[in-house]
């Protein structure tokens, strides 16, 4: 995938999408880049959305799911899925490789994928680019 280029170098990072909020294990490995504003978000195979950074709204839940939310939709990020999760894809942890990007962990027991601390893992610095490139806080 090509990303707008400027002098600064993307952002990128390997989350979860809990794309059921009611089944937290199943959680999908997407890939997020911020790079000049624009936020891009990439399951394995083709783009969730790419939208810019000031039209984004950011919030926590209190079990600290990362929910960013662009128009009338809402996306839950977590740092770790459940065991029942897939793990990412050789060709995403190239692409994050080729982004400078950490390697993502690999999903965990319900048990401890539920913890505050496993949620945390990995959001945190993808909510403060947003937060200095113009998105919300709610």
């Amino acid at each position: 995938m090509s990303y707008p280029t400027s002098a600064e170098p993307p952002f990128a990072t390997g989350l979860y999408w809990r794309k059921s909020l009611l089944n937290a294990r199943k959680c999908i490995p997407v890939i997020l880049v911020l790079a000049d504003g624009l936020l891009t978000m990439s399951d394995k195979s083709s783009r969730v959305f790419s939208i810019p950074a000031s039209q984004i709204s950011l919030r926590r839940s209190r079990w600290g799911t990362l929910l960013i939310t662009c128009g009338s939709t809402t996306y839950a990020l977590v740092g770790r899925g459940g065991d029942i999760s897939p793990q990412f894809t050789d060709e995403q942890i190239a692409h994050l490789d080729k982004l400078g990007a950490p390697t993502p962990p690999k999903p965990m027991r319900p048990s401890r994928a539920g913890s505050g601390q496993a949620m945390l893992f990995n959001t945190e610095p993808l909510a403060a680019r947003l937060r200095q490139a113009g998105a919300t806080v709610s």
